[in-house]
């Protein structure tokens, strides 16, 4: 009795982890034979959620399952399988999946409590990737819930639905059901529900390319998380962070989000916390043009991960970052008959959108055209894809213009990267208007625009300059050069030549320079004697100077 009532004082101060060792002690003084165990475990089990210690609040949930059937007290066994909300790593799905099944198998369930169980299935089934079973669920689940209007199932059923949206033109429901989830949840006093229903609302905002709904929905998880202690909800606040630092070239602060976002999931029992962290690095990795940002544990990870689609195309994007392109190759053309991908399963644009940066390394004209036609659903929408608890890559139309180029269609390209510099503005997408300059200055210098050219080339080496991009930096000096060789007619340096003005340009030194190239120091002497004749430069730092200039090399 004073356990219980001592956790009853924890819980209101929110001291959660006390209120948990408290009911631990409660629990511990009834045997297996007290009718009292399992509503013991139940709360048990409720308050290890609450203190985000997943795994233990798991184990507690079959403890009271079994203690529910062992005393004939199968209504129970609902309040069991609905204790863990938003929870949707692998082993908890799995578990949550059980703990539904034996409790809609009881008879004489009131509507609501069905309701709430069919979402509660819903989710885990569309976490375990039964994506038709899920959305089957979901919509039960909504319907029954309407049907008796309670307000928990009507949430439950919400977030049921929205993690079964598969296709772009489901945005309008997506954010329909935020705002929903919102509203019920500020009225039930539900801090998580109300977090992810503003996540939906980011989402659907990026889309739409309307950041003040995205501020707004930001800020109300923010005001939540300031008077919720709950360890879940500052874990979506820090992964939205991180996604949208990411978007908008703040790097520093998305890594320190993603750290701080995978200790606290970890903390509570979450292993697949340590994927998104992996996702996120790599997107690092693809939007700086740095393997650098690619952690070592991530290769174990993948070596272990299972070898579904989204799985296989984060390895082979993996892979490809890392300059690992043979293996990059093997994985892409496992991938590669499944082409177009069926689109039932919500995370089918993230297997594409993984796959374009190999379908135009290996100009794969065919699969250009198949994903292309897929990705083509997201171009009525001017925003950005992607997800709050993983990343946002900028506007659909700059991996449409590239697939476009690799399937032979120049002109569409052109229009796509035009309108995806624009859109990819409009967002403020920083890091994606230098990466679309750069596609979009290639594109008019093949087209012999070579003003229009110099003028994009220039304005992408400013960003990466200042958001410290050294893939995109390099790649604009390259084509800063090249730009000017032709505009002069004539190209003065060889390709060695301009290889090692790059790097001085970087302000590497022969030493340095003598490494990445593996010939001698003496060597990249001699080519620089012989690049600073030609440029008539007087040193180092002047030919620095003309490599990066807005006007080019040999102006």
């Amino acid at each position: 009795h004073w356990s219980r009532t001592a956790a009853a004082l924890a819980r209101e101060r929110h001291a959660y982890a006390d209120a948990a060792r408290h009911l631990a002690d409660a629990a511990a003084v009834l045997d297996a034979a007290d009718p009292q165990r399992a509503p013991a475990l139940i709360e048990l089990a409720r308050a290890e959620y609450l203190a985000g210690r997943y795994e233990a609040s798991l184990r507690r949930c079959d403890e009271a399952s079994d203690a529910a059937n062992a005393h004939g007290l199968p209504a129970l066994l609902a309040e069991v399988a609905l204790v863990l909300q938003g929870i949707t790593f692998s082993q908890a799905s799995q578990a949550i999946t059980r703990l539904c099944r034996a409790a809609l198998a009881v008879e004489d369930l009131p509507d609501a409590m069905r309701a709430r169980l069919l979402a509660q299935l819903a989710t885990a089934s569309a976490e375990l990737d039964v994506p038709e079973e899920a959305a089957g669920q979901a919509r039960a689940a909504l319907e029954l819930a309407e049907a008796t209007g309670d307000l928990r199932a009507e949430l439950d059923a919400a977030r049921a639905v929205q993690m079964t949206l598969a296709h772009p033109d489901d945005t309008a429901e997506r954010l329909r059901l935020g705002a929903l989830a919102v509203s019920r949840a500020e009225r039930l006093g539900d801090p998580l529900a109300a977090v992810l229903g503003h996540q939906w609302r980011v989402q659907a905002g990026y889309l739409l390319g309307r950041l003040d709904l995205v501020d707004d929905a930001i800020r109300g998880i923010e005001a939540i998380v300031a008077r919720s202690p709950l360890p879940l909800t500052r874990w979506h606040l820090l992964r939205v962070g991180a996604a949208r630092a990411v978007q908008e070239g703040r790097f520093a602060e998305a890594r320190r989000c993603n750290e701080e976002a995978t200790e606290l999931a970890l903390a509570g029992g979450d292993r697949s916390a340590t994927a998104l962290s992996h996702v996120l690095h790599q997107h690092l990795a693809a939007v700086r043009g740095d393997a650098a940002e690619l952690p070592e544990e991530m290769w174990h990870a993948l070596d272990h991960a299972p070898r579904n689609p989204i799985l296989l195309s984060v390895r082979a994007r993996a892979l490809f970052l890392a300059g690992r392109l043979d293996e990059a190759r093997e994985v892409y053309d496992g991938l590669r008959p499944l082409l177009p991908i069926p689109m039932t399963n919500p995370r089918w644009p993230a297997v594409l959108l993984n796959l374009v940066d190999l379908i135009v390394l290996f100009g794969d004209a065919e699969a250009a055209r198949l994903v292309y036609d897929q990705l083509a659903l997201f171009r009525p929408y001017p925003g950005a894809i992607g997800t709050p608890t993983a990343y946002f890559c900028g506007t659909v139309s700059r991996d449409l213009g590239r697939l476009a180029l690799t399937a032979g269609r120049p002109d569409r390209a052109a229009e796509l990267l035009s309108e995806a510099l624009v859109r990819n503005r409009a967002l403020d997408a920083r890091p994606y208007v230098a990466l679309t300059c750069l596609d979009l200055a290639a594109l008019r210098r093949d087209s012999g625009a070579l003003v229009e050219a110099a003028a994009l080339a220039g304005e992408a080496a400013a960003i990466a300059g200042h958001l410290d991009l050294p893939g995109p930096s390099a790649a604009a000096a390259r084509l800063v050069g090249e730009i000017a060789a032709r505009r002069a007619g004539t190209d003065p340096l060889t390709p060695r030549e301009r290889e090692i003005a790059e790097l001085v340009a970087r302000a590497r030194t022969n030493r340095q320079i003598a490494d990445d190239l593996v010939i001698s120091e003496r060597t990249v002497e001699s080519h620089v004697r012989n690049i600073l004749a030609k440029l008539g430069c007087a040193n180092r730092t002047q030919m620095a100077t003309r490599w990066t200039g807005p006007d080019g090399l040999c102006r």
